[in-house]
């Protein structure tokens, strides 16, 4: 199919070693016998090859063809990690944003300013796929025409570089928690990291970074949600907050 033009072969750093020399040997000498054909078939296809793991180091433990790795490396471009490129992360989310947007059948068109704050501040461990799946949760949680802070994933709420503080170290749902208010006084301080996503809910965790960083104030905690501030009271008393 790719006969004439390009076949893009990714993360090759994962064939098998069997493959290896079935692709060698279309690179070298064009031509293939198709899984259950009879007859040899000539191709000429320009191949791209990508990879996140080190093929030299491979070669040296036996899991890569060095003739392969040659044939394959005529011109070799080097793509920085995505914390390496802070200017290209607002782009990729906004392309991605139209996609998951237009898939979804929403009216979302943009990005509220806390959330590029943060998308900025994420060291991206995942790179571009982490930061597609990311946008594409917003998406999906998003009940306005913008990508709010509360839309997104808690880790990339609590990496934003600011100081972030809980309401307490425990599950907090209405039926195991008394009700309580929630003021400056209530957000002792907490090592970023300590409570595990599965202790607090990505929707709970993004109330509680919002109104960490409002110093308790409710008001200002809903303009950076962009939300109303009943929306906020509502789910505030959700978790057991009034």
């Amino acid at each position: 199919m790719a006969n004439g033009g390009t076949l893009f072969l990714d993360e090759i750093g994962d064939l098998s070693l069997d493959t290896q020399v079935k692709l060698l040997r279309v690179l070298q000498e064009r031509e293939f016998e198709p899984v259950g054909g009879v007859r040899t078939v000539h191709v000429d296809v320009r191949v791209i090859a990508a990879t996140h793991q080190n093929l030299e180091k491979l070669i040296t433990e036996g899991r890569f063809r060095e003739d392969l790795f040659y044939r394959l490396n005529v011109i070799s471009i080097v793509l920085p990690p995505l914390r390496d490129r802070a200017d290209d992360i607002i782009e990729l989310a906004l392309f991605f944003l139209n996609r998951a947007a237009e898939r979804a059948g929403k009216r979302i068109t943009h990005l509220a300013d806390p959330v590029i704050e943060a998308l900025k501040r994420h060291p991206w461990p995942g790179n571009i796929r982490e930061l597609e799946n990311a946008i594409e949760r917003s998406v999906v949680m998003s009940e306005a025409q913008e990508i709010r802070l509360i839309d997104l994933p808690a880790e990339i709420v609590s990496a934003t570089g600011r100081p972030v503080k809980v309401i307490e170290t425990k599950p907090l749902h209405p039926e195991a928690s008394p009700s309580r208010s929630v003021n400056e006084a209530t957000l002792p301080d907490v090592i970023v990291g300590k409570s595990s996503s599965a202790e607090f809910p990505h929707e709970q965790q993004s109330l509680v970074a919002a109104l960490a960083r409002a110093g308790g104030n409710k008001a200002e905690a809903a303009r950076l949600l962009g939300i109303p501030r009943s929306t906020l009271f509502s789910r505030l008393k959700k978790y057991g907050f009034e």
